[in-house]
């Protein structure tokens, strides 16, 4: 396996600024993370953007699981934005449910709609709905743009770290299911590995984990394998004692047997 160090400080501000980017960009993308583009598309028998995009998550998945939420996702540029107005932990165990039955639901309408309306996809156009490229490009759009980030806004406000992310957020389960393919295939992908020996458990992992989960807990288990894990690295900076670390290597046998079950917590 091989070792890649995520301690030094300044990969914090390097991350925060690819998500503060990303989330400037927004009124550029957005309708490439689009639910309701996909909808769009198999209704006209296309292909648009969004689709292509969720693809690609599952897709890198399979290598970086959920990184693209800890570094690149406009989504969780603006959860992390709220933390500085509320920083609590994320606690509403059983909310995260909610977006699974809204995904499912979602994957189940995208289907029929394809079928009975669509009639199949028979084109591909990674531009649907936008002006070259750019999603938000005229003054009626604006609207739907703010209700957008209102709504992600509002739940990390109120519900605390990311509470979009473990609440509502359509993107997740698409990496969540990667995540779990790739560790039934056992194949090498980027991971958190701990020394449970060295733990002293002090907790600053886990006050620093933007995703509320138990760190100390899981490095005791010495897997740091969670469907919730973000693979920021924010928790390998934390340790003093430098017991998590950030590796591309095959799961462990524990992570394999245990760690997609662990979303619950």
């Amino acid at each position: 396996m091989k070792a890649v160090s995520g301690g030094r400080p300044g990969r914090r501000g390097f991350r925060k600024a690819l998500l503060l980017g990303s989330a400037l960009l927004f009124p550029v993308t957005m309708l490439y993370f689009s639910p309701g583009m996909v909808f769009r598309g198999a209704r006209l028998g296309i292909l648009s953007g969004s689709y292509l995009t969720f693809a690609a998550l599952f897709l890198g998945a399979l290598v970086a699981g959920r990184a693209w939420c800890g570094f690149l996702c406009p989504g969780g540029g603006l959860c992390e934005t709220a933390r500085a107005v509320n920083d609590d932990p994320f606690r509403r165990g059983g909310l995260k449910a909610v977006k699974y039955v809204v995904w499912i639901l979602w994957l189940a309408g995208i289907a029929l709609v394809a079928v009975f309306v669509g009639h199949g996809f028979h084109a591909v156009d990674p531009l649907l709905g936008t002006d070259r490229g750019v999603s938000i490009h005229s003054l009626e759009l604006w609207p739907f743009y703010y209700l957008v980030i209102g709504i992600i806004l509002a739940l990390s406000l109120s519900l605390g770290r990311r509470g979009f992310c473990h609440t509502l957020c359509w993107m997740a389960p698409f990496m969540v299911l990667g995540r779990g393919l790739r560790n039934a295939m056992r194949t090498p992908a980027l991971q958190l590995a701990a020394d449970p020996e060295g733990c002293p458990g002090c907790g600053a992992c886990r006050k620093v984990c933007p995703m509320s989960l138990p760190v100390p807990e899981l490095v005791r288990t010495g897997s740091l394998e969670h469907r919730d894990c973000i693979l920021c690295g924010e928790c390998v900076r934390a340790c003093t004692k430098g017991c998590i670390r950030l590796e591309f290597g095959r799961p462990s046998a524990v992570g394999v047997r245990s760690g997609m079950n662990r979303g619950e917590r």
